[in-house]
C-alpha cells in the first residue's frame, strides 16, 4: 500500500483511521536514512516537537546517546513485520524521557523505502492494543454492513473493552435540542431492555442525568447512578441502571451525537472515558461516510433522472470533444445507442460547414456558445439543430442539442407569408436623414388614408402621430443605435383622428462608407387584433371568474364526497383509499404505521332509548372528542354505525 498517494487523495478510509486520527503515538522514516519523513498528531504531542521541526529530524534526535535500536538499521527488506526491542527509551524535545514499546511495519511511502512504527506506551499498552483492534474491526465491519449495523457493532466494542452490559447511541438533531436513539448494543436488546426506543426523540431539557454529557459538553461518569437525583423516569421495560459513562461526539463546536455505557461491575475511570471517546468518534466518521455514500447515491439517481427525463438532448464530452455521457433524448434524436455514443466525438456526429465550424476553444475559454448546425444520424440522414454550450465546473462541456427542423421549416413558411403580405397590404414608408417622408405606397395610403402626394416632404411623425408605449421609444432608440433595426408595437392616428395599432419594422439605411441615409418603415395594421386581444382579455377575466366559481363548487363536492355528513370524519370508502397509500409509504421508508378501531358501548340501547338524534348527536361529539386528541397527520374514519377507525402514519 503506498500511504503517500492515499493522503494525497484524502479519500482512503483505512489510512486515515490507521495512521491521522490513531490514537496511537505514530511516525514513519526512511529506512535507508532514518530520516523523518511523516508523524501523526499524537506522536507530535507526546514528543513535543511540531510536524515541520520533525521533518528536519532523524531517529537519532530522539533517542539518548544516539542509541537507535540495532532493528532500524540492520532490519531484512523483504520482513514484512517485526517487534523492536521490547522497551525503549526516547527523549522528547524539553529533554525528558519515556519509555515505550515499538512496534514496526516495512510500507512504500511515495516509492520510498519505509518503516511504520507503533509507540505504545508501556501502562497503556494492553487497553491501547485491544482499543485499536477494536477500530480496525469497526472499520472492516464498516465496509460491509449498514449503519444500524455499524453503530451496534460499535456498542459491542465498548461493552467488551469497559465491562459494561448496557450500550445505546443517539444523534443530536441540528438545533441542538433533540436528542434521538438510533441504536441498542446486542446485549441490551437481547437481555436487558424491552422498551420500544429505536428513532424516539428526547429533548434535551427533559432528559434526565445520561444527557448530562450534552449539557456539560464533555464525557461524564456516574458511578452511582440511583443515588445522584434527577435521574428521570425511565420507560416500562427499560434496562436497569446502576452506573453510566456517557460521552459526546463534537465536531467543530456542534455535537452531533452522544454514546453511553453502563452497569460496569466496578466504577468507570479515564481509562473508560477514552476507550468510549475513541469508539465514538470512530463510530460517527463511519456515520459520515455511509451518509455521503447514500448521498452520492441520491445524486447520481436524481442526476439520471434529470438527464433522462429531458426532452431535448443533453450531451457532456471533455475538452477535445470526446462524449462522455448523452441522455435517452440524445440517443433517440440520432438514432444511436449510448454505448455506441460514447464511443464517438463531436467531429464523428457533425456535418462540416465550412462557413460555420464549429470551435471549442471559445467554450474551453469559458465562453457560452449558441449556434445551428447539422448533425448526421445514424441511418445517414441530416438533422438540423440548434446547440447550445458552455463548460461546466469540473472542466467538462455541456451541450444542450434541440432538433429545429420542424421549426426552421415554420420559420421559413413564415418568412414567405411575410413577403407575401408585405405586397399586398403592408405600408412601406421610406425617409431621409431628417426624417421627412421620401415614399409612401399603396398600403400606407389604406393603412393612414393620406395620399402620397399630401405627405412627401412631411415629417413622419407629423403625419403618423405615433404615441409609444410606456418604455417602448427608449427601447427603439437602443436597439436602433446598436443593431441598425428595430421592431414593436405602435400606436397611431388615421387621417380621419382615430387611433390604429401598426406592428412596425424600421431599419436604418446605411451607405458604403457606413453614413446614415435614411431608414425604412414597415408597418403592418394589427387594430383589430388588438381590439380582439382587449375583448379576449375582458373575457379570461370573466372565464377566469367563472372557473374559479366550479373550482370552489368541484371542491366542495370533492369534500363531501370523502367525508361522513354527520360526523365530518373521513368515510370509509376514502380510508381505504389512504390507507393503501399509508401502507405503500410504510414499507417503502420502513416507518412504523398503526390502526386503532373503536366503538361506542351500548349504542344500539343509546339509540332504543333516546331515539336517532340523540345517537346522532353522541356520534358527532364523540368524533370531535377523538380528533382533539389526534395530531395533524393522524386520520380519523367513520367505518361504520358506531364503529370508528384511526389512522396512526
Amino acid at each position: 500500500m503506498d500511504f503517500q498517494q492515499g493522503r494525497e487523495k484524502g479519500m482512503n478510509l483505512n489510512f486515515d483511521d490507521l495512521f491521522l486520527r490513531n490514537p496511537i503515538p505514530m511516525w514513519i522514516h526512511d529506512s535507508k536514512t532514518l530520516a523523518f519523513l511523516d508523524a501523526n498528531s499524537r506522536f507530535l504531542e507526546k514528543i513535543g516537537y511540531n510536524h515541520t521541526e520533525l521533518l528536519q529530524m532523524r531517529l537519532g534526535d530522539i533517542f539518548p546517546l544516539d542509541e537507535i535500536p540495532l532493528l532500524f538499521t540492520s532490519r531484512d527488506p523483504d520482513q514484512h513485520s517485526q517487534p523492536v526491542a521490547p522497551l525503549q527509551h526516547l527523549c522528547t524535545k524539553d529533554g525528558a524521557q519515556f519509555s515505550a514499546e515499538l512496534y514496526a511495519l516495512r510500507l512504500d511511502y511515495g516509492g520510498r523505502r519505509a518503516q511504520l512504527i507503533h509507540v505504545v506506551a508501556r501502562d497503556d499498552q494492553l487497553l491501547e492494543k485491544r482499543t485499536l483492534e477494536a477500530r480496525l474491526r469497526i472499520s472492516e465491519f464498516a465496509h460491509s454492513n449498514s449503519l444500524d449495523g455499524v453503530l451496534q457493532e460499535t456498542l459491542d466494542e465498548a461493552e467488551v473493552l469497559t465491562g459494561s452490559t448496557v450500550g445505546f447511541f443517539h444523534f443530536m438533531e441540528a438545533d441542538q435540542k433533540t436528542l434521538w436513539l438510533q441504536n441498542w448494543s446486542s446485549n441490551t436488546l437481547k437481555s436487558m431492555c424491552t422498551a420500544e426506543g429505536k428513532l424516539t426523540h428526547y429533548p434535551v431539557e427533559q432528559a434526565g442525568i445520561w444527557a448530562d454529557c450534552v449539557r456539560r459538553r464533555e464525557p461524564v461518569v456516574y458511578n452511582d447512578y440511583l443515588n445522584m437525583g434527577r435521574i428521570g423516569t425511565l420507560p416500562k421495560g427499560h434496562a436497569h441502571i446502576s452506573r453510566i459513562l456517557t460521552v459526546p461526539v463534537l465536531r467543530g463546536d456542534v455535537i452531533v451525537a452522544i454514546v453511553g455505557v453502563g452497569n460496569k461491575p466496578v466504577n468507570y475511570d479515564e481509562k473508560d472515558v477514552k476507550t468510549v471517546s475513541l469508539l465514538a468518534d470512530l463510530a460517527w466518521d463511519i456515520a459520515g461516510a455511509k451518509y455521503a455514500e447514500s448521498a452520492l447515491k441520491t445524486s447520481e439517481y436524481w442526476y439520471r433522472s434529470v438527464m433522462d427525463q429531458a426532452s431535448d438532448g443533453i450531451f457532456i464530452t471533455d475538452l477535445q470533444g470526446r462524449y462522455i455521457d448523452v441522455n435517452q433524448a440524445g440517443c433517440e434524436m440520432l438514432g444511436y445507442t449510448r454505448s455506441e455514443i460514447l464511443q464517438m466525438s463531436i467531429h464523428d456526429l457533425l456535418v462540416d460547414h465550412p462557413e460555420n465550424p464549429l470551435r471549442l476553444d471559445g467554450l474551453q475559454r469559458g465562453e457560452k456558445l449558441l449556434t445551428e448546425h447539422c448533425l448526421r444520424r445514424k441511418d445517414g440522414n441530416i438533422v438540423l439543430v440548434e446547440i447550445s454550450g458552455r463548460m461546466l465546473k469540473d472542466g467538462r462541456l455541456l451541450g444542450i442539442v434541440r432538433d429545429i427542423t420542424e421549426r426552421k421549416k415554420e420559420e421559413e413558411r413564415l418568412k414567405y407569408l411575410a413577403l407575401v403580405i408585405s405586397k399586398v397590404s403592408s405600408a412601406v414608408i421610406s425617409t431621409d436623414v431628417e426624417l421627412r417622408i421620401v415614399q409612401w405606397n399603396k398600403g400606407a395610403e389604406t393603412l393612414y388614408g393620406w395620399q402620397e402626394q399630401e405627405v412627401l416632404g412631411r415629417n413622419i411623425d407629423e403625419v403618423c402621430q405615433t404615441d409609444f408605449p410606456p418604455g417602448v421609444q427608449e427601447e427603439a432608440r437602443r436597439f436602433l443605435g446598436e443593431e441598425k433595426k428595430w421592431r414593436g408595437q405602435l400606436r397611431q392616428c388615421h387621417r380621419d383622428g382615430r387611433s390604429i395599432w401598426v406592428d412596425a419594422s424600421v431599419t436604418l439605411l446605411e451607405s458604403e462608407c457606413g453614413s446614415f441615409v435614411g431608414g425604412v418603415t414597415i408597418n403592418h395594421d394589427i387594430t383589430e387584433r388588438k381590439l380582439a386581444e382587449d375583448e379576449l382579455l375582458r373575457t379570461k377575466d370573466a372565464m377566469e371568474q367563472i372557473n374559479r366559481t366550479l373550482q370552489n363548487a368541484f371542491e366542495r363536492e370533492q369534500v363531501a364526497s370523502r367525508t361522513d355528513s354527520l360526523t365530518g370524519a373521513f368515510n370509509r370508502r376514502y380510508f381505504f383509499e389512504l390507507i393503501e397509500y399509508e401502507f405503500a409509504a410504510s414499507r417503502r421508508y420502513q416507518r412504523p404505521l398503526s390502526i386503532v378501531m373503536f366503538d361506542i358501548d351500548t349504542f344500539k340501547r343509546i339509540n332504543d332509548t333516546y331515539g336517532h338524534q340523540v345517537g346522532d348527536e353522541i356520534l358527532t361529539h364523540a368524533a370531535r372528542v377523538v380528533r382533539d386528541q389526534l395530531r395533524e397527520t393522524d386520520i380519523l374514519s367513520r367505518y361504520g354505525g358506531d364503529e370508528f377507525v384511526i389512522l396512526l402514519p
